[in-house]
């Protein structure tokens, strides 16, 4: 099951006939926003941990972008479930990295 942020209608809906039992039917364009999944979520703080893991390297810079990008990809309801994942990983593995 997919499961959608947000739908819209892409135009009015038209009139195509009646099919083989005389039932009357329309057609109309949707367009769909799906809600992001949990391997999504999963692979932002992923991308997150490789973040803190980096001393400034040049791959960070590409990292940081990524993270950005994704982040601002969600949804309010998105957000809220990525800021509820557990910080405890991300600050243990930033401790652990002698910062």
């Amino acid at each position: 099951m997919t499961y959608y942020r947000e739908l819209a209608a892409m135009d009015e809906p038209a009139d195509i006939g009646l099919d083989e039992s005389d039932r009357p039917q329309v057609t109309f364009n949707l367009m769909g926003v799906k809600r992001v999944s949990a391997t999504f979520l999963e692979e932002l703080t992923t991308l997150c941990q490789a973040l803190l893991s980096h001393r400034g390297e040049a791959s960070g810079a590409r990292l940081a972008a990524d993270v950005d990008r994704m982040y601002r990809s969600l949804g309010d309801i998105e957000i809220e479930a990525f800021l509820d994942r557990p910080v405890v990983e991300l600050v243990s593995d930033y401790q652990g990295s002698g910062r």
